[in-house]
């Protein structure tokens, strides 16, 4: 097996890698307190995958990822377009609806899936069949 290039000394990173894009990537609107939503691709208990002396990393490249999909998908477009709105359930609803088909385009366009450049390019999962 060939060791991850960005987490060389964990010694399964590619398997727990793969693992966790593959089970828990998913597109989450999280609302706080000041009615400000916080978009995600992970829940917290979700990085628990992540051994501690990694987590430090692992969290910087995940939010050099987020910056590149908030800047590539351009969802400041989204989040100006609401942003005087009054936060209810269907309003996350289309929020979401709206990241989701920004997402899919992007995949279309690209022909390569948001979770896959997070896998392959941010965090150094080598390929292997029937990825």
């Amino acid at each position: 097996m060939i060791a991850n290039k960005i987490f060389p000394c964990w010694t399964n990173a590619d398997v727990t890698l793969r693992q966790l894009v593959k089970e828990h990537f998913k597109l989450y609107l999280r609302p706080t307190d000041s009615h400000i939503l916080i978009m995600e691709f992970f829940n917290d208990e979700d990085f628990e995958l992540i051994p501690t002396e990694d987590i430090n990393a692992f969290l910087t490249i995940y939010h050099n990822f987020m910056n590149h999909v908030f800047n590539e998908l351009n969802i400041s477009f989204v989040s100006d377009k609401y942003m005087y709105s009054l936060m209810i359930d269907n309003l996350y609803a289309a929020i979401k609806n709206e990241i989701e088909e920004l997402i899919y385009n992007y995949e279309e366009t690209n022909k390569i899936k948001i979770s896959e450049v997070f896998l392959y390019d941010y965090l150094g999962v080598s390929h292997i069949k029937g990825d």
